[in-house]
């Protein structure tokens, strides 16, 4: 199960600052090692770091580097919040305070009446913005479309109790696919300073150029990188 939604322009900024102050908890304490089940046991949970460093290679080039990212995980306290904003938010901007929430038996019966009763089209340039699907308990899903009788405060406290109530039982990775390690793409140990990262590539024979410890571009044989690589995993 997932969210859909139809195409909508992006929220501004002070949309998606008002979006994520209606999904994030005032407080948020809830135990990380208690096992999550829906993506408000997630949003109850304190964010933390979990930015990890990444090494990349290209052979064609002969160049490679680093660079820092998070982790993506919709389980993740701090990542879950990014990627509510990107999949719920531009609907909600889109229904300016005013939407009708449905509820359906599952994916099929959404689009049947999508399809059959509304008439709506999701799809397209001439796709009506705002259309949202959020999954619910046992496959059903909610409806919400642009219109209807919900405004206000009262649209807002209803999509922040589904958005809640969504179970966690969908990939865990967006963004980037996961992969597997590799000399052309991995994670690099926490506890590696950039000096470090300096020292191992110097070491090889190899140039390192970077002015902080979040980017970086590597100059390097496949033999170089290789070996900085190596240099790099010995730190654990």
């Amino acid at each position: 199960m997932k969210v859909s939604a139809s195409a909508a322009p992006p929220p501004s900024g002070s949309e998606r600052n008002r979006f994520k102050m209606l999904v994030v908890p005032k407080t948020r304490d809830r135990s990380i090692w208690i096992e999550a089940l829906r993506y408000g046991d997630v949003l109850d949970s304190p964010p933390y770091d979990c930015e990890r460093r990444r090494h990349w290679y290209k052979t064609a080039v002969g160049e490679g580097g680093f660079f820092t990212e998070r982790c993506g995980g919709r389980r993740c306290p701090t990542c879950v919040v990014d990627w509510l904003v990107k999949a719920v938010a531009p609907s909600w901007a889109a229904w300016q305070g005013q939407a009708e929430r449905l509820e359906f038996s599952g994916l099929v019966d959404w689009h049947n009446w999508l399809r059959r009763d509304a008439r709506l089209n999701v799809r397209g340039p001439n796709a009506v913005p705002g259309v949202l699907s959020i999954p619910a308990d046992d496959g059903e899903r909610v409806g919400y479309v642009p219109g209807g009788a919900l405004r206000g405060i009262e649209l807002d406290t209803a999509l922040v109790a589904d958005i809640r109530k969504m179970p966690l039982d969908e990939p865990v990775q967006i963004g980037r696919a996961a992969r597997e390690p590799s000399d052309s793409f991995g994670t690099i140990p926490r506890k590696v300073t950039l000096a470090q990262m300096r020292a191992a590539a110097e070491g090889v024979g190899a140039t390192l150029v970077a002015e902080r410890a979040s980017r970086g571009r590597l100059i390097a044989t496949p033999e170089q990188n290789t070996a900085w690589v190596a240099a790099l995993r010995a730190m654990k």
